[in-house]
């Protein structure tokens, strides 16, 4: 049966289900319906996104004054979840993914994409106000991680990683979602640093009192960094510059290449296929050119986030793809079923393309106000198209889908694990009710 869409939209948040399926080890995989299914065990992938919403729950019962009940849970969820990823480093410098009640190791794939989800949460930990004890617990397990990035294969653990990493770097003034501040110091960028050994050509770096920076090219920026971090400018360019390159290997105009086969008009993406949480490749762009400026970064993600919005919103909805079949190049797209955390990510997606556009033309419009009398109009007017599309997926847990059915219910906080064509998956386990709070709290300004 189906959740009835809520009345009140300042009740919609609710922490009840994810404080019921976290227990002093850390949030339980998977659900009987409601109740935890113990049995399935604990995995760094779940409690690295429950720590986002831990995160993001304390800085909300701050700017929002929910009161100190709030803010004690939200910070006893913080503690659960960053002992867990601490407890998951085994020795020499080694972690294990997946744990059994009482913490027992249990044999499966150490996978990337834990990794990702890890490097990315803690980014996001180090950028959020938190309590100092939880942000400098995070620094370190980050530091930790580093060294496994290099070796990476698959995309969407290289695109967590360089978001996360773009997060921590831009720690003291990032506004990328899922953070929600405004404002940033000004920086001076150089295109060379000979006095900085191992900073790379090209990057930003803060001096104090500087109120305006301007590249080579005379283009303006207004990104802060500091020289000390230039390990990870590297690294974050490596994993952008790897994602930039597969866009370009697989996209293409068919205008421009009928060769290439009958694919349709046009394929704009990473891949050959859209499968699973895709909103992440496009985000982790605008989150590096939040810190590189590079604009192939830019191009790249606005170019990607465009096509991926062409194929799941439609008719004033979003319509995901589902995973039965997913989306392969030049054959049907898949429908059903849908999952919640495509929704999370195609909201964070937008919404740092707002971000993203915003920033771009503020720099552009700054730069034009020093050159000479601006005749610019509709400052904003281009990037609100994504924070509507941000928000149709906020409604999209809510019921404006292709089921006509809501998957979260907020008088309990639990969200369903997917969407059917007629009926949504009757379990309500941690990836999916994560998924659903994080896209309330982010959309919740939007």
């Amino acid at each position: 049966m189906s959740i009835g869409a809520p009345a009140s939209a300042e009740r919609l948040i609710n922490l009840s289900h994810l404080e019921r399926i976290t227990d002093d080890i850390g949030i339980v995989q998977f659900c009987q319906g409601t109740r935890p299914d113990v049995s399935s065990g604990y995995t760094v992938d779940d409690n690295a996104r429950a720590l986002v919403v831990a995160a993001l729950a304390y800085e909300r019962s701050n700017t929002m004054a929910t009161g100190p009940v709030e803010t004690e849970k939200a910070a006893r969820l913080l503690d659960t979840y960053l002992r867990f990823l601490e407890r998951a480093w085994g020795p020499s410098e080694s972690f294990h993914n997946w744990f059994g009640p009482g913490l027992t190791r249990r044999d499966g794939p150490q996978t990337e994409d834990a990794i990702g989800h890890a490097v990315w949460a803690l980014g996001v930990v180090t950028a959020c106000r938190v309590p100092q004890w939880a942000s400098g617990r995070a620094e370190r397990l980050l530091r930790l991680w580093l060294p496994r990035l290099k070796g990476l294969h698959f995309l969407r653990a290289k695109a967590l990683c360089a978001a996360g990493i773009a997060m921590y770097l831009g720690r003291e003034s990032c506004s990328l979602p899922p953070l929600q501040r405004n404002g940033s110091r000004r920086c001076l960028p150089y295109e060379a640093h000979t006095s900085l050994p191992g900073l790379s050509p090209g990057f930003p770096v803060c001096y104090p009192g500087c109120t305006q920076s301007y590249f080579a090219d005379g283009g303006m920026d207004n990104r802060a960094v500091d020289h000390r971090d230039a390990d990870l400018y590297g690294l974050l360019k490596m994993l952008a510059d790897d994602l930039v390159h597969m866009f370009d290997e697989n996209s293409y105009d068919f205008g421009e290449n009928p060769g290439r086969g009958n694919y349709g008009t046009s394929w704009k993406w990473f891949e050959d296929r859209l499968t699973y949480a895709n909103g992440i490749m496009p985000y982790s762009l605008f989150c590096a050119h939040a810190m590189s400026g590079d604009p192939r970064y830019y191009t790249t993600a606005l170019a990607s986030i465009e096509f991926l919005n062409s194929v799941c919103v439609s008719d004033g909805r979003v319509t995901l793809v589902g995973n039965k079949g997913w989306y392969v190049r030049g054959k049907s797209r898949a429908r059903f079923d849908q999952q919640p955390v495509d929704a999370m990510w195609l909201a964070l997606a937008n919404l740092a393309a707002r971000e993203g556009i915003r920033s771009q033309r503020t720099t552009e419009l700054e730069y034009s106000i020093r050159s000479g009398p601006s005749t610019r109009t509709g400052f904003w007017t281009g990037s609100e198209c994504y924070a509507r599309i941000a928000r149709m997926c906020r409604e999209w847990f809510l019921g404006n889908n292709d089921a006509g059915l809501a998957l979260y219910d907020p008088a309990t906080g639990a969200c369903h694990d997917g969407l059917s064509e007629a009926s949504v998956n009757g379990n309500c386990g941690a990836e999916s009710t994560i998924a659903g709070l994080v896209t309330l709290m982010v959309t919740e300004v939007a």
